[in-house]
Order: C-alpha cells, then structure tokens, then sequence
C-alpha cells in the first residue's frame, strides 16, 4: 500500500529535505501527492487529495499547526494522521505527546522519520488510528493551562483511553510496559516505558518515588516511616520509596 502525503511547511527547504529523506528511505512506500506553505492553500489542498498522513509544521507564517487541525476538522475526511514537524517547542510537544500524537524535531534525523513511518504502517496493519477524538484533545488540551482540564491520551491494544489527570492514582512499571490505576479502581496496560510517563508528568504533581512507581502527589495521604519510607495512598495501597528519592519525594509533597 502506498502512503498518500502531504506537507504542510512555511519553509520550502524544510519540505524538500523532508521530500528527499522520504524518496531515499521510502522510494515506494511515500507519494507525496501535495505540499503548501500557507495555512488556506493547505486546506484547500488536503479537501482535494484526501491523503493518509499529513507532515504538520507547527509554527506556521499565519497560525500554528494547531489552527491548521481545527480548519481541516470541518471536512469528512478524517482517515489520515498526523506527524507534527517541530523546531523545540516544549509546550506544544508536551500537547502533542499528551493527544497520543507523533512528531519529528528540526532538523528532522532520517532514522527518526524512517521509525515514524514504520510506526505508521505498523498503526495501519492494526488499524489502529486515533480519531477525531485525538484531534480534539490535542487542541483542548494546547488551550487549556488548568490542571484539572488536562487529559491524557492513552493508547491500549484495542483502543485509544482519554483520561483527566486527577483520575490517574499511580503507575507500576513492568518492564517496557506501564500500568494505570485509577480513582475508580479500574486499570490499564500501555506499551510504553514508565520513564516516558514520568518526563510527561512530572510537572503536573506526579513524582517518581521508586524505580517502579509513579504516583499522584492529589492521592497521597500520607508519608508513613516504615520500612526506610512508604506513601499511603488514599486508597490505602502503600507505595514504597526509594532511599535515593525520600529527600526528593518529601520535598515535592510539601510543595503540593
């Protein structure tokens, strides 16, 4: 199958290079059937051509990438993603992580497209795309400052959660998987690392206080002394602490 692309890039060398490393890796798996470097044209251009998969910049001459989804948002045609296209940009990747979506920092490393096109495919063999519901998170959640309005994308293997922070009670690693509990009891298994949740989280009171916890500072009770350190959850669950991070842990939850 091949994959239908456009470009979406107010700079006309980023979208030739881009075009290029696309050519080079994927001389039969990328057709690039349309590029623009201005937000209306852009519009315009994927009403025409539909494509699958759009290479998003996200600062734009006139708006952001971000007002470039809302624009499209209006058509039917929703079977595409999205691989946003970023200079260091940590707010707006922090949104972009949280929406479940992918990108690529400038200037774009080959290896780095070649895993998000693999990344692609692999999606498309599953059929497992976000939806529209994805698009919506990202821009709620680029607009939103307040903690509590923050949602989190969290893709499973059958499907894509949207979950409030504040619900999120802890995450136990195992291994390179990491699991949710949440304030309802519930729970989920996500196919990637606690670390890549710690670095999302970590400014929205989530603390790593052990090499397999990361925890809710809006759920801990309390700090209890046994043991070298344990945090009594609201739940009653006890979580250890690490000795390493008993200074750290205490710190930010007299912060909270």
């Amino acid at each position: 199958m091949v994959i239908k692309a456009i470009i979406i890039d107010d700079q006309i060398d980023a979208i030739e290079s881009l075009k290029q490393d696309l050519m080079y890796l994927f001389p039969n798996d990328v057709q690039i059937v349309g590029e623009s470097t201005e937000i209306d044209e852009g519009v315009l251009l994927f009403k025409e051509v539909k494509p699958s998969l759009i290479f998003l910049d996200i600062d734009l001459k006139k708006g952001t990438g971000f007002d470039y989804l809302k624009r499209i948002a209006e058509y039917d045609h929703t079977d595409y993603e999205v691989i946003f296209t970023t200079a260091f940009n940590q707010f707006a990747i922090k949104a972009i992580k949280f929406s479940a979506f992918d990108y690529l920092l400038k200037p774009i490393d080959p290896m780095d497209l070649k895993e998000s096109i693999n990344r692609f495919k692999e999606n498309e063999q599953k059929k497992q795309h976000y939806t529209q519901s994805n698009v919506d998170l990202l821009l709620e959640n680029a607009n939103s400052v307040e903690l509590m309005n923050k949602r989190l994308a969290i893709p499973t293997q059958d499907r894509i959660h949207f979950v409030f922070l504040n619900e999120i009670v802890y995450c136990e690693s195992s291994q390179n998987y990491t699991q949710f509990f949440f304030k309802d009891e519930s729970k989920l298994m996500v196919a990637k690392t606690i670390k890549d949740y710690e670095l999302l989280l970590e400014t929205y009171n989530f603390i790593r206080c052990h090499q397999r916890y990361l925890v809710n500072a809006k759920h801990v009770k309390s700090f209890l002394k046994e043991d070298g350190g344990v945090l009594l959850m609201n739940s009653n669950k006890k979580i250890p602490v690490s000795r390493r991070k008993k200074e750290l842990v205490l710190h930010k939850l007299s912060e909270f």
